[in-house]
């Protein structure tokens, strides 16, 4: 017979597919009896799940460690590390003898969830993040206006530069990179890209997986692609001086090269990346084709006008809907940030030369009736 905690586990994670969850989030109480409390994330936000308790709480846990190799022992340090889980697991048959579990499970998909655990002052907790089941939607398709995608087809029609995605962590950047690949890429080209970890597996790009514990850091990758016969590269993200470096660098050298970066806006993306590089202004600014700026804001469920209903499990949000701003670089905009303009001139300087802001996209959802008020300022804060 399965195992109790291997099947809870997979059903969990099953329904968490179905139900376009993008992180689960177990936290694990040591007391008596054992807990195992479930949160999930859903158009944002975390809603409660049940949870399992006594000894097979503690077998989750168990489970969970084995098969991402974080260690079987009590967590002292936060760890990072992978589960992997088969599609449809937890709807096999509970009576399974474990042998013949081992040999359905192998028939059916995986997909790699990448897991961090941490140490907490109740226990310890478990975070799950669930890669996209989902095709990689084209450039036309993410929710660019019309405005938006037309700067940004421009940007990506140079011969090679820098295009960045900025925002914060789950506003969408990687699937807007995924898409902006299969729309500079294809099987005539030599497409590659450097991940940590990899998201999807895309068609005709060379995806190249970090693994620090190897000595394969995103600087060592970038180091010998500078060396390789590349025309478009990923950079998953900036997050240190020689990544940087490397980015404006191979961009400069004759790629396209697309990457992204925590930042509030596109204008805050440009300071950012310069601050990182350590390079001078004008060498950033040669390398910097334009800054796509992005958030997710919720969407009304249309069916009961956001009311709330079973079919949206009363929540009145039917997933969310992206906003963007399209920054292009100009000769204008370069001379002024180079004399040291302030970041309101910058800002003032590219709306002036046609940028859409993040709160103007937001208007547009507004108007079609597909966000509230509420959610925007969710997503973008009080002006």
């Amino acid at each position: 017979m399965t195992e109790p905690a291997i099947t809870w586990l997979d059903r969990v994670i099953d329904k968490a597919f179905q139900e376009k969850i993008s992180d689960i989030h177990l936290e694990f109480v040591d007391e008596d009896p054992y807990r195992l409390l479930v949160r999930v994330r859903r158009a944002g936000d975390l809603i409660e799940w049940p949870g399992i308790e006594g000894v097979h709480a503690r077998a989750v846990v168990s489970r969970i460690k084995s098969l991402a190799d974080v260690g079987s022992g009590s967590v002292n340090k936060s760890e990072e590390g992978r589960y992997v889980h088969r599609a449809g697991a937890g709807g096999l048959d509970p009576n399974l003898t474990p042998a013949q579990y081992d040999t359905e499970v192998a028939r059916l998909r995986r997909f790699d969830l990448r897991l961090v655990v941490l140490p907490t002052i109740r226990g310890e907790k478990y975070v799950l993040r669930l890669p996209s089941i989902s095709r990689t939607p084209r450039l036309n398709e993410i929710g660019f206006s019309e405005s938006n995608l037309l700067n940004l087809r421009k940007l990506f029609g140079y011969a090679n530069g820098l295009v960045l995605f900025a925002g914060p962590v789950g506003a969408g950047k990687t699937t807007s990179m995924y898409s902006a690949l299969d729309y500079l890429g294809g099987p005539t080209k030599a497409v590659y890209s450097v991940e940590d970890p990899v998201e999807r597996a895309l068609a005709d790009v060379d995806q190249i997986e970090v693994k620090e514990g190897a000595g394969n850091t995103f600087p060592s990758i970038l180091r010998s692609l500078r060396r390789s016969d590349l025309q478009v590269l990923m950079i998953g993200e900036i997050r240190d001086e020689e990544t940087a470096q490397s980015a404006v660098e191979i961009s400069i050298a004759g790629a396209r090269v697309i990457s992204s970066l925590h930042a509030n806006d596109s204008v805050a993306a440009v300071e950012a990346l310069i601050t990182l590089s350590g390079a001078k202004p004008q060498q950033v600014m040669q390398s910097l084709r334009g800054v796509v700026s992005q958030r997710l804001v919720k969407r009304v469920h249309r069916q009961c006008g956001g009311r709330g209903c079973e079919q949206c499990r009363m929540t009145g949000v039917d997933g969310r809907v992206p906003i963007h701003e399209v920054l292009t670089i100009t000769p204008e905009f370069s001379a002024y940030l180079t004399q040291g303009a302030t970041r309101y001139q910058l800002q003032q300087l590219a709306r002036k030369q046609g940028m859409q802001t993040l709160r103007q996209d937001a208007e547009r959802r507004l108007t079609a009736g597909e966000t509230t008020p509420r959610y925007v300022t969710e997503a973008l804060g009080i002006e």
